[in-house]
């Protein structure tokens, strides 16, 4: 025990040693007397004393021994239990790589657009064909009527008021963007005949073009300004560009809902390769 840590205290009648003070580990004292030998002056009752004094003294000793192995190994038992901390370059590492697998991983924004001009057969058909390579879904169908449940029969006699359309799903890229859908669009259709393409007549057959944003619709009427001033001079063009204010980007487009047509309608010249194909459906340029 270090020095600084004792006490020395006065002596006792009979001991020719001072008491020791000792601090144990846990804080609370003891007197330690060194053990007494006996002398040929030393009287009974002294000897007797000493005798017994290094009982206690031997015992205090062992006990001192015992409580610091159990302290040391209590510290080491909980120096080893602890857990090891985690290097901070390596958590860094594999946050940074599962940031970047959560981005590669997030899926591209799909766009749609939605167009009228004639026979929805030949149109679906058209888009399919020039945009083959961008993978585009299409769908046919009626928007921009009065009937919550149109049907072909009932679209083709007018009372409905829907146009036969094509609505087109995409990932914008370098090689299709809303702008060259709607050049595309013109391209592919006269625009400048009122409610018809070819032999085909009725409302049903407008040409039109429903904005699915505010956006789309600055879009459309550029397009449409561009397409008239370099290729129509003073033949107009008639086509609707659809788009209310404030309506909803879903399905619908314009403020109108959308009615997916029949399956028969669907994909209908793939699977009738020699069905019918307005004649107005060509590219202009």
């Amino acid at each position: 025990m270090p020095f600084h840590l004792r006490k020395l205290l006065p002596c006792t009648i009979g001991s020719p040693f001072p008491k020791i003070l000792n601090t144990n580990t846990h804080g609370t004292s003891s007197i330690i007397s060194p053990p007494l030998s006996p002398t040929s002056s030393t009287s009974p009752a002294q000897s007797k004393q000493s005798t017994a004094v290094q009982q206690l003294y031997q015992l205090q000793k062992r006990h001192s021994s015992t409580s610091s192995s159990n302290t040391a190994s209590s510290t080491a038992s909980s120096n080893s239990s602890a857990p090891e901390k985690p290097k901070s370059s390596s958590t860094t590492q594999s946050k940074a790589v599962g940031q970047q697998q959560q981005q590669q991983e997030l899926p591209k924004m799909t766009e749609r657009a939605t167009f009228a001009a004639g026979c929805f057969w030949g149109v679906e058909k058209a888009f399919q064909k020039h945009f083959k390579n961008d993978n585009i879904k299409t769908r046919v169908g009626y928007i921009g009527g009065i009937d919550a449940h149109p049907t072909y029969k009932k679209v083709c006699s007018g009372i409905t008021r829907h146009a036969e359309a094509v609505s087109i799903e995409y990932t914008p890229s370098p090689t299709i963007t809303y702008p060259l859908l709607v050049e595309f669009f013109y391209r592919m259709h006269d625009p400048t005949t009122l409610n018809s393409q070819g032999p085909d007549r009725g409302t049903q057959y407008r040409s039109a073009i429903f904005a699915h944003s505010s956006d789309q619709a600055d879009i459309a009427r550029r397009v449409t300004k561009e397409v008239q001033e370099a290729r129509y001079g003073r033949k107009k063009i008639v086509t609707e560009i659809v788009w209310r204010e404030g309506s909803s980007n879903g399905a619908g487009a314009g403020g109108h809902a959308w009615y997916d047509a029949e399956e028969y309608h669907q994909k209908y010249l793939d699977k009738n390769p020699h069905g019918y194909e307005c004649p107005s459906h060509f590219l202009r340029w």
